[in-house]
């Protein structure tokens, strides 16, 4: 009869996923064909700018299975089929089989969705290589998973939280237990990276640029010239620093442009109906306008 997994410690000694596998406490070999992976459920898709599971991503691992076998065990939990539910272990699973293998050393462990979710993030939380901006994508995942919202909603639902101080589902728990921050802390920071689109995503995940020098990206629409201003950036045309006044530049202009064009179009009607001295008023002012026009023009073209 298999032990209940305990859930996760707290942030300060999180329990190791690693450490209760080296434990081997009643391994049993589980064939290929019975074990079921829920798609998206792996977190490790969130922090890798490429798929983690391709043949080539896996060529080491493959190779290294098919000389000395599955060293480190699977962690599956029974699933309702009858079959067993994938909880740690996707690359050595996909490996396995590419190595030929049809069955495998497994720990299968009685443990809910919830818990399994936790151990899945732990395995991932755990890598050396992560930055600070890749786990602050998977707190992202991880709360948009617990609490069964949208990723874009997550900010919202916790400063809900935050503000009311009613936690039924226990968000800051989670929080504290597997990301040492607070409801409160979520809510206030990690609204920006919810303001990137894919592609600044793909290049925080790449680690070439931090949250800091994409952040003001997302004070502009969506548009052709934000996605031009992120390969000038990735390409070298751009330094971060750079990036920021050209943001700063293109705000500071594109609205009041925008707002003189409307305030034009909703003048020449009036202007149309003037008469007499007014008129003629008018006509001298259109005039100075059409010479600065000129003259700025006249400018650019010496510089």
């Amino acid at each position: 009869m298999s032990r209940k997994l305990p859930p996760p410690k707290a942030a300060i000694s999180p329990l190791s996923l690693r450490q209760l596998m080296d434990e081997h406490e009643g391994v049993s070999v589980i064939a290929l064909d019975e074990i079921e992976v829920i798609p998206g459920f792996n977190p490790r898709s969130v922090i890798e700018s490429e798929s983690p599971f391709t043949p080539q991503a896996l060529d080491d691992l493959t190779e290294s299975i098919r000389s000395n076998g599955l060293l480190q065990p699977l962690l599956l939990r029974p699933g309702p089929t009858g079959k067993y539910i994938l909880v740690a272990g996707e690359r050595r699973l996909h490996a396995s089989r590419l190595a030929g293998l049809v069955a495998v050393p497994a720990l299968v462990r009685d443990m809910n969705p919830e818990e399994a979710d936790e151990f899945a993030l732990q395995e991932n939380l755990q890598r050396s290589d992560l930055s600070n901006d890749a786990k602050a994508l998977l707190a992202i995942r991880a709360v948009a998973r617990h609490m069964n919202v949208p990723e874009d909603q997550t900010v919202l639902v916790a400063g809900r939280i935050k503000k009311t101080g009613l936690d039924p589902e226990r968000l800051g728990d989670m929080l504290r237990r597997s990301f040492g921050i607070s409801v409160s802390t979520f809510a206030q920071r990690y609204g920006k990276f919810l303001q990137l689109n894919p592609a600044e995503r793909q290049v925080l995940l790449e680690g070439r640029y931090g949250i800091s020098a994409l952040a003001p990206l997302a004070q502009l629409p969506d548009t052709e010239e934000r996605r031009q201003l992120l390969d000038r950036l990735v390409t070298g045309q751009l330094s971060a620093a750079e990036l920021h006044l050209e943001v700063t530049r293109l705000k500071r202009g594109a609205v009041p442009d925008r707002t003189l064009d409307q305030r034009l179009k909703s003048a020449l009607p009036q202007l149309r109906r003037l008469s007499g001295k007014r008129r003629l008023q008018a006509e001298r002012l259109i005039d100075q306008l059409l010479e600065l026009t000129e003259e700025s023009s006249s400018h650019d073209g010496n510089r």
